[in-house]
């Protein structure tokens, strides 16, 4: 390793005195010694009067830079140091420097300068001499500070100082690190050395040298004198990972060729780049393992969440209460009432709610009980809570549930037999594990006695108690055999209870040498005896999987053939502690997260037909598995994980801070008799694995990264792939993944762009003018929005905002609405904040045609988001330009809104549209997954996407019994509360009746499927043709989201308008075989509307004349709605006569003799009218949905009086009998299907073909509507629809508020300006997390298979 070397290191210090009559003046001359070849030599040197005073001279500092890790990862609460370490290291450097200090000043006071050309002899005469009586400092060995520690430095040539960047979110607060000595500052552009947990994003590399610590000869001098920064985290680089390739990249010349290393241009070898140091690869060098981990914290953390877990299971299979629901969360401060006395009493009691045991019982149940937590988890942490330590969760495990585990007679529970903890692994993690169990009462067993425990709950011959758990370590040889060996084993029935005959042919070096000779026989000799397996083993491709997919079935048989009573709780619960998905446990399918720490598989993947992933076969289990694979444990326990990092990160700093150093230190080491031969050996050890630990310095890769090859490879394909396609990740997030080449696309090119929904996201590069400032618009006000628009959308975009205004005060919000009563409605959420941060929003009534008063108020803010209906956002977007106010709306990008762009950035605005739902959060979600899908080395191959607003589902159930009615209707008007059509509306239903005759196009298995319709491609039936539906839309699994699982086989398709555009949008391959966007309706939704269009209801070239028709329904239409002498039945009847005559008008219109004929079919009785039961029912005065607001409802609305189309007619009639109810709601389902697939070039065997392994991605997002408190007394409801545009428009916009919408990539921030869709990942990153606060966040599961293709020579 070659890290960046002060110069003071690389030279020796001589004095030349003179006398003067004006005083003493000294000159102070630096030559050139370097301390090794690989430093060229030079001199420079500066004449300044100095004082004989050591403490008037002045020093440039080494920094030691603390970075604040990405706020996108909202679990991240460990530091490198801690306040603790921080002041200890000030307090040694302090010290060190004094130190130097002393010999300095002891050098300049010498009457024999040291000769200039004696190397020993200058050494020996700089060896420090410190007095006791000159000096307040202690000898070194009685330093408190470094006493004993041979890794800090004796003599420091400069001060240390260590800045931290702020973080409210840090496990230690910014106060606590002032306290220790530290300086809190946004700016580390100072720093030599930066430390951080996770990666650096990109663009904060800095890539430029800092100032060289030491003395100031002169200010001009100093400022030329420049070394290289160090930069040491995590990096997620060295196995050549292609998303963090941009990263590394930004650590080596760009003139550098890779993976050679060799340049056509010169570089200099004392390239300034910064150095690129990995904690992951800092080992011992004797046995090789990490010295830097968290897999010890990982392993307590993912016991506790396992243990927590199994009594999740427990309860939610069989409604029964274990101990182990008390277990102590790692993420959580701990309950009060998590005490064993209290918890004792309701131990083993069963649920008295019925329910709690039905399958889809939620986790959200355990509230109402008296268990420690409220079990529907945080999605984010509590800031402001305490944590606990790791002893006081070995405390409360041990106190409380072990407590409890002694105290009961049930023990662990009677029903369940002995709980069996197996433990795989023999490194940190399994250690961490091994150490929480200790904390309860348990027993080691073995796993040949595994079979006698369950099966007859005895060991050794003794019959066993239930008051504690056995804990069996599982090793390689206790599973894993030869598969030559597997027919001369008598053991490998899975009814054999004794596992003595059991003969291992496990070798460790053979196994190692021929992992494919081997296979596990954990399913059928370990797994069905365990309750609870805590797997912290690591496994790579190659070799066999502990469990496969397979194996768990095998696993259940073995369960299955036991007695009922011993079957119960066997194989409850897994714990993938290592969290490797598809890996040794291959039915591990995903990670979870803290909030939501487990899932429940209850099938399990068939792919031996060979089929596709989204047709692959599913086993239901008969015992499902309960799976706990966190990915983050160690940033559950953010105190204990960093003090001990923190601990052993010291040393190495301690060597970091000896390189921009050694030359100084290297006089000292050679002097310093003390130093004993062993302490010089430990600091060579620091040295060498520093070495091995770096990845890039000078610009190059470093040390066997260079040697080997792969990894400049890697960086080399990046670059390749940057150049010829021209967008990378310095630029990509223009495009969100598509494949266009930015410079062939000027700021002015906007007309060349279509303006279809699909092309919208495709928005032109912005020029580079300058970032949105930090400050607002107007320095002297806080940061203000102005929403305009008062609807139903309104109120969930207010109370997201109204979160960041109660949390940070920073932010002023402006309500402006037209209508006074909805206006009204919206001050009662401003009434539920505190009074302190009330006056920060505010409403006004103002009608939006009044243009100077809405330029006044866009001129006083600096956002503006626009709920208004879309014809009315490019004026107001015009009035943004003027006014340099940004804009932030949920509707499509218009032809006249795309024509302000180029105006948009010349005034430095951006004009940011499409963040909905759809468009929206279909856009954000799907080009985020396609892209980590792509950085993984995934190719795609087929790409579905669905969208819907529906009912939810307990609308479709039907009615016991008719309600009375005023007359007979017969039972065909038995119908659910969501109608013939399964469907409610929650606005006006002419948009969706319209989008039916939209025409279609799309890609399915590699054919270009075009649909006529109106609005595509002339006139034509639509989408409506029973040719173009999906009559079916399948899930798969569904493992991922339970919500989406109840919706499974009740959802048909319709293909939505051209969705071929999408395919560039979303940087999809030009091999993808299907690319389709969909609409979800409930099955019988499309048959009955193509009915309907089909007998004239959605015709729109026509009109009815109302007035012509035996009764004056303008006539009627005035009498009933004063009701001056009408009764209601009369009413009701009349306007049943009215509707059913213009329903007759509308089937009977002049029509091609085919739609005569099918209208005639039904007439003359040969065939059952497919709508006679649809329209009884919609012409019926006694169904629909009653309105609150009309005292004498009737359902069916009145009659226009003027001329109508059909199509406006059947709108009035939907949109009044399929509203929602109060206490109905309705539901937004959005979901993508992505098949990706890995050629493995395994041939199959006589076939010609190859094994391909497929992947079905799944990432869905199911949205009820709720009820929220806009006043005290008053909880209104808000639609999923209306959540699903309201929150991520308010997401945005505070992002844009904040600056953060620029590019994250590059070092010299450039704004996004312009118009804009959300395809940008400084936007669709914050909308798709803040998603996730919310509770609306996307869910993603995976399903693997392996099928067979040609083989291609």
């Amino acid at each position: 390793m070659t890290l960046p070397t002060a110069s003071v290191s690389m030279f020796r210090l001589s004095l030349v005195a003179r006398t003067s009559r004006m005083g003493t003046e000294k000159r102070l001359t630096r030559l050139s010694m370097p301390t090794d070849n690989r430093h060229p030599c030079f001199v420079h040197s500066s004449t300044q009067r100095i004082n004989f005073s050591r403490h008037l001279a002045t020093y440039n500092p080494l920094i030691i830079g603390i970075r604040s890790e990405d706020p996108l990862r909202i679990w991240e609460r460990r530091v490198p140091l801690t306040p603790e370490d921080v002041k200890d290291i000030l307090e040694a450097a302090r010290r060190a420097n004094e130190r130097f200090k002393d010999m300095e000043f002891e050098s300049e006071n010498r009457d024999s300068p040291p000769s200039i050309h004696s190397h020993s002899d200058s050494a020996s005469r700089l060896e420090p001499k410190v007095k006791a009586s000159t000096s307040n400092l202690s000898q070194p060995a009685n330093d408190t500070a470094d006493s004993g520690t041979p890794f800090v430095p004796e003599f420091l040539p400069y001060p240390l100082e260590i800045h931290i960047q702020p973080s409210s979110k840090r496990i230690f607060p910014d106060s606590a690190y002032v306290e220790a000595g530290a300086k809190v500052t946004d700016d580390l552009t100072g720093a030599h050395v930066l430390l951080g947990i996770k990666e650096v994003s990109v663009e904060e590399v800095m890539r430029d040298a800092a100032e060289e610590p030491g003395k100031l000869l002169s200010v001009k001098d100093a400022k030329k004198m420049k070394v290289a920064r160090t930069y040491m985290m995590f990096s997620h680089t060295a196995k050549g990972q292609e998303y963090n390739m941009p990263l590394l990249d930004r650590f080596l010349e760009s003139e550098l060729d890779l993976p050679s290393q060799t340049s056509s241009s010169a570089i200099s070898s004392e390239s300034r780049l910064p150095t690129l140091i990995d904690y992951e690869l800092l080992t011992s060098s004797s046995s090789g393992k990490r010295t830097l981990a968290f897999g010890f914290h990982a392993g307590l953390a993912g016991t506790l969440l396992s243990l927590y877990t199994l009594g999740a299971y427990f309860f939610r299979e069989f409604g029964i209460q274990t101990p182990w629901l008390w277990t102590p969360l790692p993420h959580l401060p701990l309950p009060k009432n998590l005490t064993s006395s209290d918890a004792t009493r309701t131990t083993f009691s069963r649920s008295r709610e019925p329910h709690l045991k039905e399958e889809n019982a939620a986790i959200s149940d355990l509230d109402t009980l008296a268990v420690p937590y409220p079990h529907t988890l945080p999605s984010t942490p509590n800031l402001d809570a305490s944590l606990p330590s790791v002893d006081e969760l070995r405390r409360a495990l041990r106190d409380v549930v072990g407590g409890m585990i002694r105290a009961t007679k049930d023990g662990t529970g009677e029903p369940f037999g002995p709980c069996v903890i197996g433990v795989t692994g023999s490194g940190n993690v399994s250690q961490g594990s091994l150490s929480m169990l200790s904390e309860l009462p348990h027993r080691f067993v073995e796993v040949h006695e595994l079979p006698d425990l369950v099966l007859h709950r005895k060991l050794k011959g003794s019959q066993i108690e239930l008051d504690l758990v056995y804990v069996v370590r599982i090793k390689p040889e206790d599973y894993l055999v030869r598969k030559d060996s597997l027919a001369s084993s008598r053991s490998l029935s899975p009814a054999s209870e004794s596992s003595t005959t059991f003969s291992p042919s496990y070798s460790r070096s053979d196994y190692h040498a021929s992992p494919s000779s081997y296979t596990s026989l954990f399913p059928i000799r370990i797994a069905p005896y365990l309750t609870l397996l805590l797997n912290g083993a690591g496994w790579a491709p190659g070799y066999p999987k502990m469990i496969s997919e397979e194996g768990v079935k095998t696993a259940g048989n073995v369960i299955n053939g036991m007695d009922e009573k011993k079957r119960k709780g066997r194989f409850a619960v897994v714990g993938d502690i290592s969290c490797d998905p598809y890996g040794g446990l291959e039915f591990v399918t995903h990670a979870t997260t803290l909030g939501k720490p487990f899932y429940k598989m209850e099938h399990i993947s068939s792919s031996s037909n060979g089929s596709s992933p989204a047709f692959t076969s599913q086993t239901l289990l008969k015992h499902p598995v309960y799976v706990q694979s966190v990915d983050i444990l160690p940033a559950s326990l953010p105190v204990d994980a960093s003090e001990h990092f923190s601990n052993g990160l010291k040393k190495y700093l301690w060597g970091v801070v000896r390189q921009y150093a050694s030359g100084v230190e290297a006089v000292n080491v050679a002097s310093q008799e003390t130093r004993e031969a062993e302490t010089r050996d430990e600091v060579k050890e620091v040295e060498d694995a520093l070495q091995r630990a770096t990845i890039a310095s000078r610009g190059r890769l470093a040390g066997r990264f260079a040697e080997e090859g792969f990894l400049g490879a890697k960086v080399g394909a990046y670059r390749a792939k940057r150049d010829a396609t021209g967008v990378d990740d310095l630029t990509r997030p223009f495009y969100g993944g598509s494949k266009r080449c930015l410079s062939s696309l000027s700021p002015g090119s906007s007309s060349s762009f279509t303006t279809s929904p699909a092309s919208s996201m495709l928005s032109p590069p912005s020029s580079p003018l300058p970032p949105l400032p930090t400050s607002p618009k107007h320095p002297k006000h806080p940061k203000r929005i102005l929403l305009l628009g008062s609807g139903m959308v309104a109120g969930p975009a207010i109370r997201w905002i109204m979160q960041r205004i109660m949390k940070e005060k920073d932010v002023v919000l402006v309500v402006a609405g037209k209508e006074r009563g909805e206006l009204e409605r919206l001050k009662g959420l401003a009434r539920s904040i505190p009074c302190n941060v009330r006056e920060m929003v505010s409403f006004r009534q103002v009608d939006i045609a009044e243009e100077d008063e809405v330029r006044k108020m866009v001129s006083d803010v600096d956002v503006v988001i626009s709920l208004l209906p879309a014809p009315l956002h490019p004026p107001l977007a015009k009035l943004c330009i003027d006014q340099c106010t940004h804009l932030v709306t949920a509707s499509y990008i218009s032809p006249e809104m795309r024509s302000l762009d180029h105006a948009a950035q010349q005034a430095n605005v951006l004009l940011l549209n499409e963040i909905g739902l759809d468009p929206g959060i279909d856009h954000v979600s799907a080009i985020s997954m396609l892209e980590r899908l792509k950085e993984e080395g995934k190719e795609v191959k087929s790409f579905e996407s669905f969208c819907g607003g529906l009912p939810e589902p307990d609308l479709l159930r039907y009615p016991g019994h008719l309600e009375n009615s005023m007359h007979d209707v017969g039972a065909n008007l038995e119908y659910p509360p969501a109608g013939p059509l399964s469907y409610k509306f929650s606005w006006s239903p002419r948009g969706v009746l319209t989008a039916a005759l939209n025409g279609a196009r799309y890609k399915m298995g590699g054919n270009l499927v075009e649909v006529p319709g109106i609005g595509f491609s002339g006139k034509g039936t639509g989408i409506l043709a029973r040719e173009n539906m999906f009559p079916n839309i399948d899930f798969g699994e569904c493992e991922h989201d339970e919500e989406l699982r109840k919706l499974q086989g009740m959802l048909e398709g319709l293909p939505n308008r051209d969705s071929l555009p999408y395919a560039e949008m979303y940087g999809l391959p030009d091999g993808t075989m299907t690319v389709l966007r969909g609409t979800l309706r409930y099955k019988g939704f499309a048959e009955l509307m193509f009915h309907f269009h089909q007998q004239g209801f959605l015709d729109i070239d026509r009109t009815i004349d109302l007035e012509s028709h035996s009764l004056s329904l303008s006539s009627l239409s005035s009498e009933s709605h004063e009701e001056s002498f009408l009764t209601r039945n009369h009413t009701a009847r009349a306007l049943e006569r009215a509707w059913r005559e213009v329903v007759f008008q509308i089937r009977a219109r002049p029509s091609s003799s085919s739609s005569s004929s099918y209208f005639s079919t039904f007439s003359s009785g040969k065939t059952e009218d497919p709508l006679a039961n649809p329209i009884a029912w919609l012409l019926s005065a006694e169904t629909g949905t009653p309105s609150t607001t009309i005292q004498q409802w009737i359902g069916l609305p009145l009659l226009p009086s003027s001329p109508t189309t059909p199509l406006d007619l059947f709108t009035l009639l939907l949109a009044h009998k399929l509203q929602y109810d109060d206490g109905e709601r309705d539901m937004v389902v959005l979901v993508h299907k992505v098949i990706t697939r890995v050629v493995t070039d395994k041939p199959v065997p006589n076939v010609g073909e190859i094994e391909i392994e497929e992947e079905l991605h799944t990432s869905s997002l199911v949205i009820y509507g709720s009820y929220h408190n806009y006043t005290p007394n008053e909880r209104l409801y808000e639609s999923a629809m209306a959540r699903s545009v309201g929150i991520p428009v308010a997401i945005a916009a505070l992002a844009v508020l904040d600056g953060a919408v620029e590019s994250i990539s590059i070092p010299r921030p450039v704004s996004i300006r312009g118009v804009h869709g959300p395809g940008h990942i400084s936007i669709r990153e914050p909308v798709l997390q803040g998603m996730l606060e919310a509770g609306i966040g996307m869910s993603e599961g995976v399903a693997k298979v392996l099928v067979r293709d040609k083989r291609i020579e």
